[in-house]
C-alpha cells in the first residue's frame, strides 16, 4: 500500500491536469456516452474497452489496430513534443498493453 501511496504522490507532483477537479468531471463525462477521453491533450478515447485515436489520418481507429498498421507513425509521437501523458499511452499500446 506504501508503494501506491508513493506513486501516487509522484502523478500528483507530474500531472497537474489531475489536481484540476473540473478536468477530471470533464473527461469522466464525455459528451458522446460511448467515448471517455484518455489523455490530457484529447487526442485518445476509450470506446468499448479500447483506446481510439482523436485525431490524425487514424482517426475513429483502435491503437491497437495502428500498432499493426503502422508501428512507425505511434513511434514518431512518442519521439514527438506530446504531453507524457500521450506518450504513456502510445508506449503501452506498443508493449501491447493497450
Amino acid at each position: 500500500m506504501e508503494a501506491v501511496m508513493q506513486i501516487l504522490e509522484k502523478q500528483l507532483k507530474k500531472y497537474d491536469e489531475i489536481k484540476d477537479l473540473s478536468f477530471i468531471n470533464e473527461i469522466h463525462r464525455a459528451k458522446d456516452p460511448e467515448k471517455a477521453y484518455s489523455s490530457s491533450t484529447r487526442k485518445f478515447y476509450w470506446k468499448d474497452g479500447d483506446a481510439y485515436f482523436a485525431f490524425s489520418r487514424y482517426k475513429d481507429m483502435p491503437l491497437s489496430k495502428v500498432v499493426k498498421i503502422d508501428p512507425k507513425f505511434m513511434r514518431w509521437l512518442i519521439n514527438s513534443d506530446f504531453p507524457e501523458d500521450l506518450k504513456h499511452i502510445v508506449a503501452r499500446a506498443l508493449n501491447g498493453g493497450i
